[in-house]
């Protein structure tokens, strides 16, 4: 819902989160999660354990990360050619007896529903990611504010003069 009354920087990560947000399990292989990635044509998700606390986050960055460690160690490709893929062909080099919880980035950023814009942008900034995840205090997966989001924000209130 849209309404003008209240100021853009005091908007809460719950007033402008994405709710339906695709997570990704802990022990699902690498390749079925770069799949779900794709399939949902998302660049990075929250990933969970079995109780859905959030322990890490898994995005394109650490699937081309692993390839090019691959690369390095020899193991692909199988010529002498350089390494390069284009995204449609990276799901296939993954190999399906990786784990995601093997290749994640455990230093997940989370912050509560109360976090304001300022502090998510802040934290983006300073971190250089594009997601935050929000949280409840059992860090149980909420929703999940990304640069998109803010920048939406931005772009009402510039446009229409409204505010989520």
């Amino acid at each position: 819902m849209l309404t003008a009354n209240r100021p853009l920087l005091e908007l809460t990560a719950e007033q402008i989160m994405s709710r339906e947000i695709l997570t990704i399990p802990e022990g699902m292989s690498l390749q079925a999660a770069a799949r779900r990635l794709a399939s949902a044509r998302i660049t990075g998700a929250p990933v969970t354990d079995k109780n859905g606390r959030c322990i890490g986050m898994l995005s394109q960055t650490d699937l081309l990360r692993f390839l090019d460690k691959a690369c390095e160690c020899g193991h692909w490709p199988a010529s002498e050619q350089e390494c390069v893929y284009a995204d449609w062909q990276v799901i296939d080099e993954l190999p399906e007896t990786s784990s995601v919880r093997q290749h994640m980035n455990t230093h997940v950023v989370t912050a509560p529903p109360s976090a304001r814009i300022p502090e998510l942008a802040r934290l983006m900034y300073e971190r250089h990611i594009h997601r935050v995840v929000i949280t409840d205090p059992e860090e149980r997966v909420l929703g999940l504010v990304s640069t998109m989001d803010i920048l939406g924000v931005i772009a009402a209130e510039e446009a229409f003069g409204v505010q989520p």
